[in-house]
């Protein structure tokens, strides 16, 4: 009993000098940092989008170019994503790594090693890129500036 009584006097004794609780408060959740980008509603992770183009090659044959972009964010806080296109029976899909900037709402992503910039208009929600390249395994330049549009989901 006596152990008891000096364990509680000694306990009251530093709950009365300490001025901070005993029982931490709970802290606020952490924020996230600058490098991890806060996306507008309009705007989110896990988004696709399309746009299309034709490139002339002379006067008379057009090649019609169908074009995706896919966003979302993967593990240790890295936002991926990637392009893709379809033109003269040639598809090709490229990884890329994505920043954006919901203050001045553009962006970059970086393909092979490139940065491209691109920017969003959420009153058109349309999403515009300035990307180039070249059909896989062909010299078809294509690409340039694209305007994509969030894909509708499928019924």
């Amino acid at each position: 009993m006596k152990r008891f009584t000096l364990f509680v006097a000694t306990l009251l004794l530093l709950t009365a000098c300490h001025k901070e609780p005993l029982i931490p408060e709970p802290q606020p959740a952490p924020q996230p940092t600058d490098s991890i980008p806060t996306l507008p509603e309009n705007f989110p992770e896990g988004t696709s989008w399309s746009a299309s183009q034709t490139i002339t090659l002379n006067d008379t044959l057009g090649i019609p170019v169908t074009w995706g972009l896919d966003f979302w964010d993967s593990y240790y806080q890295v936002w991926n994503g990637q392009i893709n296109y379809c033109g003269d029976s040639v598809c090709c899909g490229k990884t890329l790594i994505w920043q954006y900037d919901t203050t001045l709402r553009t962006g970059t992503v970086a393909i092979d090693g490139k940065r491209c910039p691109f920017s969003y208009n959420p009153a058109t929600e349309a999403l515009t890129l300035e990307y180039s390249t070249t059909i896989h395994g062909k010299n078809i330049p294509i690409g340039g500036t694209l305007e994509f549009h969030p894909k509708q989901p499928t019924k």
